[in-house]
């Protein structure tokens, strides 16, 4: 009963961390429906080709967020008969294609700079000048999204959500962004002439930081789609996990990868006396995977293969041993 109990726990416990996860992913929704059509009009009214292009990519991060967040309601769902290893890969791939939007957003924003600055030394035509308004909007996001960036990776913490962690990175790039906006209409405002150019300029600054900040996200994500196999730490210490069970031996041909963003599949042969009955072979076998799912999460998927030692080699231990 206290082994049902602490598993009924374990299951609670996963359960809220997905509601906290799936609150938390709101709070970002909301601030990216509230804040593209703030950018994007003071942006026009107010000459702020940076303030547009920063409004751009907050538009690119409402839909991002609108289709991580059905994503994220599919990842909740449990096993079943066409998904025997759960439906977590969702988020891995949802986490995945937002950073390739990213990396287009940011592209995007490149192109439309370099259109601005190259008209400047074709034709000596400088963008015109920002109102000053829009240094209101790019302080008041700079703000919003800070906070939001220390909400979301402490959720994500938390949680130990990969899509809660992508978008903080998400929010750390749009403080980055909002920031170049910032300081480019604060200079094309208040020097002028040639500071005008500063506008384009912060735009591509906003674009490296949104790069940046894609890679970061696309690079695990990547790694997980394809099998990757998790780090050799984590694996040394499977290894030594399993050698570590009484009457186990020799833990060998280790394959690891991950499934979604925080559940673990382990496949695994050991040796064991061939003399030992079928069930006290499945007693270690089961000792095994209770001991790696007590390490790295209940629903830690895991299989152990065992493979006889031969009666010679079990006394050729035993005469070393003496």
């Amino acid at each position: 009963m206290k082994g049902v109990s602490h598993q009924y726990t374990l299951i609670q416990k996963g359960r809220r961390e997905k509601t906290r996860t799936r609150r938390a992913y709101l709070v970002s929704f909301v601030i990216n429906i509230l804040l593209p059509p703030l950018k994007l009009l003071f942006g026009f009214y107010g000459n702020s080709s940076a303030l547009i292009a920063d409004g751009i990519n907050s538009v690119t991060d409402f839909l991002s967020n609108l289709f991580v967040y059905f994503s994220l309601r599919i990842s909740e769902k449990p096993r079943d008969d066409n998904h025997s290893y759960g439906h977590g890969k969702y988020e891995t791939v949802a986490t995945f294609l937002l950073s390739i939007v990213m990396m287009v957003v940011a592209l995007l924003i490149v192109l439309k700079a370099l259109q601005v600055l190259v008209r400047f030394i074709t034709t000596d035509t400088l963008p015109p000048r920002p109102d000053w308004y829009v240094i209101i909007v790019a302080l008041f996001t700079v703000v919003v999204k800070l906070c939001a960036y220390y909400y979301t990776k402490r959720k994500a913490r938390e949680t130990r959500s990969e899509v809660l962690k992508a978008v903080a990175l998400d929010h750390q790039a749009d403080v980055a962004s909002a920031s170049a906006v910032l300081l480019g209409v604060a200079g094309a405002i208040f020097i002028g002439g040639w500071a005008l150019l500063l506008e384009p300029i912060a735009a591509i600054v906003v674009a490296v930081f949104i790069f940046r900040m894609a890679y970061a996200i696309y690079s695990p994500c990547l790694a997980k789609l394809t099998e990757a196999s998790v780090a050799p730490a984590i694996e040394a210490e499977i290894i030594e996990i399993a050698n570590g069970v009484h009457m186990v031996q020799d833990a060998h041909n280790l394959r690891t990868r991950m499934v979604g963003s925080d559940r673990m599949a382990i496949e695994l042969d050991v040796r064991i006396d061939g003399k030992k009955s079928l069930l006290e072979v499945h007693k270690l076998v089961h000792e095994i995977v209770l001991r790696l799912q007590k390490r790295y999460g209940q629903d830690t998927h895991v299989i152990i293969h065992p493979e006889p030692i031969e009666e010679l080699e079990v006394e050729g231990k035993d005469s070393d041993s003496i």
